[in-house]
């Protein structure tokens, strides 16, 4: 099993979630839509606006995440009986 080393920033505005490994890597490589996979589940866990500032498969040293509360109450979308 392969965990994620992650560090955590208070900002003014949020917070900056950072990566430091990707369980990913090798798919992601390949197939860069699962930062973006990682990014949208992220906001939907956290109810928050999230957006990726730094990436690994941009050649940084980590997965940097600005997270800031969102302006807007999210909309769930529910199936009618």
């Amino acid at each position: 099993m392969r965990g994620i080393l992650t560090d955590l920033q208070v900002t003014d505005s949020g917070y900056i979630l950072k990566e430091y490994n990707c369980p990913y890597h090798e798919l992601a490589q390949e197939h860069r839509e699962i930062c973006d996979m990682e990014q949208t589940m992220m906001a939907q866990v956290l109810a928050a606006d999230v957006e990726l500032t730094q990436c690994m498969m941009d050649g940084h040293r980590g997965c940097y995440f600005n997270v800031l509360a969102r302006t807007a109450p999210v909309q769930l979308h529910t199936q009618s009986s």
